[in-house]
Order: structure tokens, then sequence, then C-alpha cells
């Protein structure tokens, strides 16, 4: 796999090191003034995509409606088409939901990187030129990822810092979803300590959000309600926020990246390819063993198992009773005589005997 990128040099002015990365204030006030700059191509973006979502809950609707009413047509002629009218309603609803979620990330990172003075149909119709890299770059950055996730969380969270510039290069930089990765790698290297750093902080904010809200609701569960609805409304706003954080980290980082020294990352093809090697012998291992599980019959016998132990359980149905006697006998049975199970009965207890001639009293004592 060819690593190597072609790149334009970068600027001596922009080539400084990470001892002078902006401060936090500086970071902190450019995310703000980024955040609101944008707020209303966000929210546009938001209306867009709900209104998508809309549309795909409306067809599945219908279609499951559909399959209602396929069912009184099942044996006639026109069914057919209906049920074919049905699985491309779900098929169409399907895709739509598809587009919605890759449109989504794609109009909210160009609401970031366009100019103020850029039109938002211009940014949507830029939008979908770019759903196929995304989805490129989205399916590389899962292969890397879940390929690292079998050697425990330390390569999973190393290679989801590496790339999580990735889609920011595809979208605003306009790079292929390869080079992407490539310049993804290089930004995060080079200023691994300011950006790791930056983004465990956005992290931090991120848990905080999640936890404060469940703490205020364990103390009081009067005010979980109005709690829930806050915290939705917060944790919106705060993942705009937090990509206006993420962008602007990923803009400081790439002005002090530079971009002529040699890189490669081969070595997390290498890990990534045997983590998917080791993913299929797991998920073929396992399937093997279910299915001489289910052919050896052993499921089946547990299955009858159960049904034999809850037959030797007393049980009681209020609409149709049944009742069913218990394996051990009670203390109060005598040999070659009647006894009595309480309560086992509507009468209020089944009454045995060895004989119709001779009953078991209690009262009278035997010889």
């Amino acid at each position: 796999m060819d690593n190597s990128i072609q790149t334009q040099p970068v600027p001596a002015n922009t080539q400084t090191s990470a001892q002078v990365f902006p401060s936090f204030s500086v970071l902190f006030s450019e995310t703000w003034h980024l955040f609101i700059s944008r707020f209303s191509r966000f929210f546009l973006s938001l209306l867009i995509v709900i209104l998508g979502y809309a549309l795909s809950f409306g067809i599945t609707v219908f279609t499951f409606s559909g399959a209602i009413i396929s069912i009184f047509l099942v044996h006639e002629k026109t069914a057919t088409p209906f049920i074919m009218l049905i699985v491309g309603g779900l098929i169409f609803s399907f895709i739509l939901i598809f587009l919605c979620s890759f449109l989504s990330s794609i109009w909210f990172i160009l609401s970031l990187s366009e100019a103020q003075t850029e039109s938002f149909g211009s940014i949507m119709k830029k939008g979908f030129s770019l759903i196929l890299p995304v989805f490129g770059i989205s399916f590389l950055t899962f292969f890397l990822e879940v390929g690292g996730l079998i050697f425990l969380l330390i390569p999973f969270i190393l290679f989801l810092f590496f790339f999580s510039f990735a889609q920011f290069e595809v979208i605003a930089g306009g790079q292929s979803p390869l080079h992407a990765l490539k310049r993804s790698y290089m930004i995060t290297t080079h200023n691994f300590a300011a950006v790791f750093i930056r983004l465990f902080i956005l992290f931090i904010l991120s848990v905080a959000l999640t936890i404060i809200p469940q703490i205020i609701t364990l103390f009081n569960s009067k005010v979980s309600m109005e709690v829930g609805v806050l915290s939705f409304i917060i944790n919106l706003i705060f993942e705009w926020y937090a990509l206006c954080f993420s962008y602007t980290v990923y803009t400081q980082a790439k002005q002090r990246t530079d971009f002529n020294k040699s890189v490669s990352f081969v070595w997390i093809w290498i890990i990534a390819a045997i983590g998917w090697v080791i993913w299929t012998f797991i998920f073929l291992s396992l399937g093997s063993a279910l299915y001489q599980f289910a052919r050896s019959g052993e499921l089946e016998k547990i299955i009858q198992s159960y049904e034999k132990q809850n037959k030797m359980t007393p049980t009681q149905n209020s609409a149709n009773p049944a009742y069913v006697l218990p394996s051990q006998t009670p203390s109060n049975a005598a040999p070659n005589n009647s006894y009595t199970y309480p309560s086992a009965a509507p009468t209020g207890s089944y009454q045995l005997q060895s004989s119709p001639q001779q009953r078991y009293n209690p009262n009278v004592k035997t010889q």
C-alpha cells in the first residue's frame, strides 16, 4: 500500500514548535466565537435532518401498515405487488436514514469550514458530493479501530486518537480517504501532548454532562422528567460546541504540523489486519460451536428437562385451575391409609387413600 502523499510546503511562519501551541484561554475563546457564528447553520442542518428522519419514520409506518393489510390478501393475486411495495418502502427508508446520518456530519463540518458569506444552499449542495468520500473514511477508520480493539483498549484508544481528524481532512481539507488517514496521523503525532490533553478535557466535560443529571435524579426523583428534558437540550447544544472545539484544535494543530516529514503508519494496518483475522477466527469458532450444540440435541434435552421439572411443581391459574401433586409425601401421611395435601384443590385439599373402605383419621390412634 502506497503511504506517500503529495503536499505543498508549509510556510515557515506556520512551522512552529509544539511549545508555542495556543493557550487554553485562546482555545476556548476561538471555540466560543466559532460556535456563536455558526449556530444558525447548525440549527438549519438539524431541522433538515429531523425532516429526513420524520419522512423515513412515515415510510416505515406506511410499510408496516401495508404488511398488516397484506395478511388479508395473502391468498389473492393482488398481494404480490403490494408486498413488493412494502419491501421497496423499507429499502428506501433505510437508504434515507443512511443519507441523513452522513449528511448531518458533513453539513455540520462544512458549516465550520466554509466562510460565513457562503450560503447554506451551496453548503448543502457540496455536502451531497462528499457522501462517498465520507463513507470511505468511515469504513477505513472502523476497520482500523475495531481491528485494534482485539488487543484490548490501548490500541483502540490510540487508533481512535490518531484518526480523530481524518473526517475533517476529507470534508474541510478535500483529501481522499487514504490521504486523510495519513495526514490525521501526522497532525496528532507531531502535536501529541497538546492535542491529547485538549481532547481529553473535552471527553471529561462530556462525561460530566452525562453523569450530573443522573446524580440529580438519584437524590430527587421528582424532577427526573424536567432534568431529562433539560439534559437532552444541553447535550444537543454541547455536541455542537464539542464539534467547534475539536475543529479549533484541528486547525491549530494543523498549522503546526510539517507535512514534508516522512511518516509511515504501516504498523497500524498490520495490527488491524491481525486483529480482524482473530475476530474472524473467534466468530467462526462461536458459530461452529453453536451449530454443533444445536445438532447434538442437547438444547432439546435442556428444554424437556425444564418442562418436566415445571410439571412437578404445583401451579394454579385463576381462570383455568390446574393442580399438580408434588413429589414428596406430606408429613401427616399414614401407611396404607389416606392422606391430605393441604390447599391443593378448590375445596382446600386433595385426599388420597389406599382403598375406598379405609381412610386415615389423625384423631384416631392406630395399633
